[in-house]
């Protein structure tokens, strides 16, 4: 079992848009800055999004030797909204993306599920409300793998809130749907309050073709201060997912660059297969 660690490109949300760096420039940076060589875009921070954005990220990964693993897209619609003509739009709105992960040579996009009135992460799945925002989300997630399956783009979902929040949903219509290229990228954080993180990802991580590592902050000794990465990383080890682990500093005290090279030191301390890992202090 192989991990190696990207960098997602949300990271560096703040530097990116006070106009610091350019996001198109993201994989120069990424290897330049970071010794990284595998990055995750996010859609809300390329600039128009054209063509020619498209272009440039692409010439710059294949002239870095970086590769650029997916797209995270964000704003693009409700994707289980109630009204069909909205959610239909919102199932087109990510056709676009697809589009541009394929041009960039992604394996995937991750996209939201959106919600409903109503729905929270701890909402029964046999309940009607949960079973009726399935059925929408369902019908959409399906077009969007039928989209892009020729074009050998997957489609993601992560834990990022509506009908995501709750593990188990996701497992359902990943099982309902039946379809090859579709997955999860499992995610640290972004979880509601009063959620089990853990039990959280482990209920992901079978469908995962893709791992966010998270973090905010770090102790003296480079642990994260709010999530168990000891624990977190025994749970994708038994999971036996192989692939990338994605840096993922969201944090506000360090600048963004420092927050990056501190998780990277700490995930380093768990991807190597031949060494013991540490165990990281119990959290409180």
């Amino acid at each position: 079992m192989t991990l190696k660690l990207s960098l997602a490109q949300w990271s560096l949300h703040r530097t990116i848009r006070s106009g610091a760096q350019r996001a198109d420039h993201f994989p120069r940076i990424a290897k330049e800055e970071f010794a990284i060589d595998a990055v995750e875009l996010v859609n809300t921070l390329l600039p128009g999004s054209s063509k020619q954005v498209f272009q440039t990220i692409r010439r710059i990964a294949n002239d870095y030797g970086v590769r650029v693993l997916l797209i995270m897209v964000d704003d693009a619609g409700n994707l289980c909204h109630p009204n069909n003509r909205l959610r239909k739009k919102a199932v087109t709105n990510h056709y676009r993306w697809i589009d541009a992960a394929a041009f960039l040579g992604c394996h995937a996009v991750r996209v939201n599920t959106g919600g409903v009135p109503g729905l929270r992460w701890d909402t029964p799945v046999d309940s009607g409300l949960a079973q009726t925002a399935l059925s929408r989300c369902l019908e959409s997630f399906n077009h969007l793998a039928d989209y892009a399956e020729p074009l050998g783009v997957s489609v993601l979902i992560e834990n990022h809130g509506g009908l995501s929040s709750n593990p188990r949903a996701v497992a359902e219509l990943l099982q309902r749907a039946s379809r090859d290229n579709l997955g999860t990228l499992p995610d640290f954080g972004n979880m509601p309050k009063r959620i089990d993180r853990y039990d959280c990802v482990e209920h992901l991580l079978p469908y995962a073709r893709g791992v966010s590592a998270k973090s905010y902050d770090f102790d003296a000794d480079g642990y994260e201060t709010t999530i168990d990465y000891a624990r977190m990383m025994d749970l994708v080890r038994a999971s036996r997912y192989s692939g990338h682990i994605g840096i993922e500093y969201e944090g506000n005290r360090l600048p963004e660059a420092d927050g990056i090279r501190r998780s990277k030191a700490l995930l380093e301390k768990f991807i190597e297969p031949e060494v013991t890992r540490p165990k990281a202090p119990t959290l409180t």
